[in-house]
């Protein structure tokens, strides 16, 4: 990890200068914020997603207790002992898988602001977060394995990266799990791709091609080796 670069990126993505200037053009929400994580020298697991959630946008943190996204959905997806109820009840069992989340990952997002809704859904993040900061990141990181959650982002990882097929898509890369990598700077580093875990895509999540428990848990499994 490069990390006075990495931190350099950060701090460019929380003085973004759409933001700074109120411009709406990138197509973030009027209300958001840029969010970026905490950077730690013991990370060697870049995990990717599409956009932090309203919640995260609100509460102005991603890895918050109230932010339904990481306690429901990120962290019961990355460690196999993670009890969702129990870290409801429990702030310091819910603590201490923050501390190891934290301690294990570099979180970016495809977007790094929240799209906002239109009639009520969440709208679909643009692509312009990804083109200024996302390779730039991956290099500067030099993660040792790539979680990728959902098709924006795994598109356009796969679109930046050396070596790689041109026009696969979300579908052809998850069908390579546990046998896939993307080339960044010269470095094979293994990829797996995850269709988004909200519950507006239950449709993919419940079609087998989309091997979603079975993707859940290669993930678990490869994260266990960095704990």
């Amino acid at each position: 990890m490069n990390q006075e670069l990495l931190t350099k990126i950060c701090n460019d993505i929380n003085s973004c200068p759409n933001w700074r200037s109120g411009s709406l053009k990138c197509g973030r929400d009027e209300t958001a914020i840029p969010k970026t994580v905490e950077i730690k020298d013991t990370q060697k697991i870049l995990l990717i997603t599409r956009d932090p959630s309203n919640q995260a946008n609100k509460l102005d943190d991603v890895t918050s207790f109230e932010n339904s996204f990481f306690m429901d959905k990120v962290l019961p997806i990355l460690f196999a002992d993670y009890e969702t109820e129990k870290a409801k009840k429990d702030m310091k069992y819910f603590e201490d898988f923050r501390e190891k989340f934290l301690s294990l990952f570099y979180w970016t997002h495809y977007q790094k602001c929240f799209p906002g809704k239109r009639e009520g859904a969440h709208k679909q993040p643009r692509k312009k977060c990804a083109t200024r900061y996302l390779k730039t990141e991956i290099e500067a990181f030099d993660p040792e394995i790539i979680i990728c959650i959902g098709a924006k982002a795994v598109d356009h990882v796969i679109k930046e990266a050396v070596e790689r097929v041109k026009g696969e898509k979300l579908l052809q890369t998850i069908s390579k799990n546990g046998n896939n990598h993307v080339t960044y700077s010269g470095k094979k580093i293994p990829f797996i791709a995850l269709t988004h875990p909200s519950g507006s895509n239950n449709g993919a999540k419940n079609n087998p091609s989309y091997r979603y428990e079975e993707t859940i848990k290669l993930i678990r499994e490869k994260v266990r080796e960095f704990e």
